[in-house]
């Protein structure tokens, strides 16, 4: 934890144990710059600046909402995916309590995605 940051947790989790770390990207955007992406079965985190945001889960659709972070809290999201189709490729975000995104987490990978260097 950053005390000059909020800390943002998104676990994405899968649909079935066979999805895990397959399939296409989740990608989380804060203000339109994506900060996570993510597969099913896999989580990120990332420190934020303290203020408004529009957080947006974006697969083959995008859902999110807005909300106020602040520095020296940690929030936790779940991407949730589901399926229109054949395949798991829509997405919707949620805030969700410390509890169950922690114990999604424990049956996830670590996503390793790292931002694109300028």
């Amino acid at each position: 934890m950053k005390a000059d940051k909020a800390a943002v947790v998104v676990v994405c989790p899968p649909l079935a144990a066979r999805y895990a770390g397959r399939g296409i990207q989740f990608k989380l955007h804060a203000n339109d710059q994506v900060v996570a992406v993510n597969r099913m079965g896999t989580y990120r985190f990332a420190y934020l600046d303290p203020g408004k945001y529009r957080l947006v889960s974006q697969a083959e659709n995008a859902n999110g909402f807005d909300r106020e972070l602040e520095a020296g809290h940690r929030y936790y999201f779940l991407q949730n995916p589901f399926q229109q189709t054949i395949s798991p490729n829509q997405t919707a975000l949620s805030r969700n309590s410390p509890e169950l995104v922690t114990y999604l987490i424990d049956g996830s990978y670590f996503s390793d995605w790292k931002p694109k260097e300028k």
